[in-house]
């Protein structure tokens, strides 16, 4: 076979013998480029123009310096050092960039990477999508395990799985269905279980954020002091039956039976909080204290009855 080097490199196979009685050789092409040093061995349709690029496959394209298509259908590849393994109309365009395969994914940001799916797009520097459909990794060094229609927006922002969640906090995750975490350094679920806690009513977060069993030891506490409030104060709050609206996120056609935040701070401030997101929280431990001290003031007040009866 002989060929020489230029825009389109050929040989002949010949099927007989030259000269009289011989079959006609038939002509082979064995690659075609337009780059330089690029190259297109195997498929049909392929273009490779980038500087040292190659593809393989069909109709595929790589024009990015040192890109590279393996096969698939239709994929293009554009950016400096991108790589496209397969799959079909996959789009590779950041620098070092790379997509393993399924449908109609783009990996725009520099050094992203999409392992398959459909319609997954990574557009910010460093994100990752492993998979599934409709995903988007847009915050910096952010990334998608999979599910569907979920976004990871914040840097360093996680989607682990699940439909329709959203990640925008910095170093924030998420998971499940439907959930928002817009706070840093959080991971919020639909539900979550602990299976190394035993025997504890009560759980709360460590200085290091980790959940744990709430404890009361007196080694762990200082500044001690009396509690004064009491059976007047309890008087003063008042309990409440609600249903929760659509922004709450939570169940909507449930009456609830409860306190209102706001109403409780004027009594017992220090068992009201603010969460990350502005809004109110209430914790119920904290009124354990003063119904305490109700109960002993009733008691009291029995006991003082009890002496008038008997005395008169």
């Amino acid at each position: 076979m002989a060929g020489f080097n230029g825009t389109r490199d050929f040989g002949f196979l010949a099927d007989g013998g030259s000269g009289g009685g011989g079959t006609s050789p038939t002509l082979l092409i064995i690659q075609c480029d337009s780059g330089t040093n690029s190259s297109r061995r195997c498929g049909n349709n392929n273009c490779a123009s980038g500087i040292y690029s190659t593809a393989f496959g069909r109709c595929n394209t790589s024009n990015g310096c040192y890109s590279t298509i393996s096969g698939g259908f239709c994929n293009i590849s554009s950016g400096i050092q991108t790589t496209i393994s397969g799959g079909y109309k996959n789009t590779s365009s950041g620098i070092k960039s790379s997509i393993v395969g399924g449908q109609l994914n783009v990996a725009s940001g520099d050094y992203t990477s999409i392992g398959g799916g459909f319609q997954n797009v990574a557009s910010c520097s460093s994100s990752t999508i492993s998979g599934g459909y409709f995903n988007t990794s847009c915050g910096l060094n952010s990334f998608v395990g999979g599910g569907i229609n979920n976004i990871a927006s914040g840097t360093n922002a996680a989607v682990l799985g699940g439909q329709s969640n959203t990640a925008s906090g910095i170093s924030s995750s998420a998971m499940g269905c439907c959930v928002v975490n817009s706070c840093d350094y959080s991971f919020m679920s639909n539900c979550l279980r602990a299976c190394n806690i035993f025997g504890a009513t009560s759980l709360c977060a460590n200085a290091g954020g980790t959940i744990v069993p709430s404890t009361s030891d007196c080694r762990l506490k200082e500044n001690i002091e009396s509690y004064e409030l009491g059976l007047k104060e309890l008087n003063c709050l008042q309990p409440r039956t609600y249903t929760w609206n659509e922004k709450s996120g939570n169940n909507t056609c449930h009456k609830q039976v409860g306190f209102i935040a706001q109403e409780v701070k004027e009594v017992v401030p220090e068992s009201v909080f603010v969460t990350e997101s502005g809004y109110y929280g209430f914790d119920s431990n904290k009124l354990m204290p003063l119904l305490t001290n109700a109960i002993k003031e009733l008691s009291c007040e029995v006991s003082c009855l009890k002496k008038i009866i008997y005395f008169d």
